[in-house]
């Protein structure tokens, strides 16, 4: 028998979700159905990637699961570590060992196919057969595991079988989160991914009214753009959407706001022109995805993972070797 997930990703209302792509889930539409999954679960859950030993530097990945408390979840089912590196290290178009990188760097997504409305569409669909977050993060350890090889075979009574509920149909799933959110709700949700539910201290816990606060603009900023843009009369879905749309904009202002100090006015404009020469010239003698001896890509990646760099590689090489 198949597993449930795997039963799920290829069902038609799914399947058709990544047909205009011309591609699967497992070829090219596997980072859009982890981020799906990665939504479903969240907050606990967190994307995770493989790939090939000779791409360890690389801004690429060869596959894209969702990694959870040890295990790794695709539209193949779910694995363990050992179960996954197995399954791939025995795929027939792989020719060399397969590395796992959990969580993924972000500069691996570079080069990854997404589409944010498709995983929002696919999680909506998981959350009609699992409403309950405790639920869904506990769920998943009684489903089969995935088919093909896996390390790890667990004894009969540890693994119980368990499907999802009659498929609904695209739209059903969309009547389904055709009610409305209240404001209170919407804040509620956005409180539980703040560090410490911090956004609570800027809106009354009973009706959603902003309220005076301290010790955290932030906080402040956020529960002021989602009050001032909330439309009680839009769908959920909709409302959720104008939410993130709000602070996905606030987050670009911010993003151009930190390049421009990167690069400050002060600097002379030959400054600049001198620094996209010297990015230029280390292109044609290193290659584009090539690695200068002195700056390894390794650091480039890290500090990008920590938020200490926005930089493209090439870049960061030139500030380093000023």
């Amino acid at each position: 028998m198949k597993p449930a997930l795997h039963t799920f990703a290829y069902s038609d209302p799914v399947r058709r979700m990544i047909d205009p792509y011309e591609c699967g889930w497992q070829d090219g539409g596997c980072f859009i159905f982890a981020v799906a999954l990665c939504l479903w679960l969240a907050p606990d859950a967190e994307p995770a990637c493989l790939y090939r030993a000779s791409l360890k530097d690389e801004q690429t990945a060869d596959h894209w699961v969702c990694h959870i408390d040890g295990f790794f979840l695709d539209s193949d089912g779910v694995y363990t570590e050992a179960g996954l590196l197995n399954q791939w290290n025995h795929h027939p178009c792989m020719k060399e060992a397969m590395m796992l990188e959990a969580p993924a760097y972000p500069p691996r997504v570079v080069s990854v196919l997404t589409d944010d409305r498709v995983s929002r569409e696919i999680k909506a669909l998981l959350e009609a057969r699992i409403r309950s977050p405790e639920e869904r993060r506990t769920s998943f350890r009684a489903w089969p595991r995935t088919r093909g090889l896996r390390a790890d075979p667990e004894p009969n009574s540890l693994v119980r079988e368990k499907t999802f509920p009659p498929q609904k149909s695209l739209e059903e799933s969309r009547m389904a989160n055709a009610t409305n959110l209240s404001v209170l709700e919407l804040l509620g949700m956005a409180n539980e991914a703040y560090p410490d539910g911090f956004l609570a201290c800027y809106f009354d816990k009973s009706t959603g009214q902003r309220k005076e606060g301290s010790g955290d603009s932030l906080a402040q900023f956020i529960v002021s753009e989602l009050t001032e843009t909330f439309d009680p009369q839009a769908s959920s879905v909709e409302q959720r959407e104008k939410a993130q749309h709000v602070l996905e904009n606030a987050i670009g202002t911010l993003r151009g706001v930190v390049d421009r100090l990167e690069m400050s006015a002060a600097t002379p404009i030959h400054l600049r022109l001198e620094r996209l020469c010297d990015v230029q010239r280390l292109i044609s003698e290193f290659g584009e995805w090539g690695e200068h001896p002195k700056v390894p890509r390794s650091d480039w990646q890290y500090e990008v993972a920590n938020g200490d760099s926005q930089r493209g590689y090439w870049d960061f090489v030139a500030a380093k070797l000023e």
